[in-house]
């Protein structure tokens, strides 16, 4: 049980136990049975108003991203007081958490499935690029492209950072545009991506970017090199 309905069990009048020993039953600490909750103060009321209000159009926006925008405004706050705040209001990101339920290992037999369903379904490309990992140089996996008379491309030791970002860019896409909305014409998807990516470069602010937005850092580079 959790500690509020533990502590309902208590009898305050009870004249046979002590305090000490009735919290002890329960497993209550005595100042737990003798807490009384305080409300929040206005200043922690008026950053959860400024938390929801933008929250509808931006369902996506964990505590993070939160946080970012809300010291850009000039609201000294941490990213911890604004997980808490969040809760308090009920607030959870849509986005959904990285899982690895495409396969439990990465073995070659997995990753051989994966070429020979895309072949039979759209066909030959002229080039399958991979990175080196062992399953993807084992002769199964190489055996399958080379039937195929398809070219085959790998990444240079050490690369995997190479698609980190990109991948990154195209996770938070399909998170945060393309799963909410479910665009049923072309239009609409060309819209609706417009808006999300001039939103990303124009109000997004990034940690690595030193909380600046992708056009402010462009800008700043821009500037940079004019005056050199």
């Amino acid at each position: 049980m959790s500690v509020e309905r533990r502590r309902m069990l208590i009898e305050p009048e009870h004249s046979g136990l002590s305090v000490v020993r009735r919290c002890e039953l329960v497993s209550v600490s005595r100042s737990g049975f003798h807490y009384q909750p305080v409300g929040e103060t206005a200043e922690a009321l008026a950053l959860m108003r400024l938390i929801d209000a933008p929250f509808l159009e931006t369902p996506w926006h964990g505590s993070r991203q939160t946080a970012r925008h809300l010291r850009r405004d000039g609201h000294e706050v941490g990213r911890k007081r604004v997980r808490r705040l969040m809760a308090v209001i009920g607030l959870v990101p849509i986005c959904q958490r990285p899982r690895a339920t495409v396969s439990n290992t990465t073995d070659a037999e997995f990753c051989i499935a994966a070429p020979e369903e895309a072949l039979a379904r759209y066909g030959r490309p002229e080039i399958f690029n991979t990175d080196q990992g062992s399953h993807f140089t084992s002769s199964e996996f190489t055996g399958v492209l080379r039937a195929a008379d398809v070219r085959i491309s790998m990444d240079g030791r050490g690369r995997w950072m190479d698609n980190v970002l990109i991948e990154r860019l195209w996770r938070s896409l399909k998170c945060e545009c393309i799963d909410p909305h479910a665009f049923e014409t072309g239009s609409e998807l060309r819209a609706g991506l417009a808006k999300w990516i001039g939103c990303y470069n124009a109000r997004r602010p990034h940690s690595t970017l030193a909380r600046r937005t992708p056009d402010e850092a462009y800008e700043a580079r821009v500037t940079e090199r004019l005056a050199a």
